[in-house]
């Protein structure tokens, strides 16, 4: 029974390292992969990064000028 019950949850352990495996290898497939504020949103990217998050053609525009 105890054996069972061990083979059970080394099972759901290898489940769950399997869906961190395809969450993370589908994230550096993508050709453009997307950013830490696509995934936690910008503002709370913002606050934790403790910066300003602007797009990068109004960063390309402010340049120019």
């Amino acid at each position: 029974m105890a054996e069972k019950k061990r083979i059970l949850i080394r099972a759901e352990k290898l489940k769950k390292e399997a869906v961190m495996v395809k969450a993370i290898s589908k994230f550096f497939k993508r050709q453009h992969p997307y950013t830490v504020a696509f995934y936690i949103g910008r503002k709370n990217t913002q606050r934790i990064l403790d910066c300003k998050i602007q797009k990068k053609s109004k960063l390309l525009a402010s340049k120019e000028d």
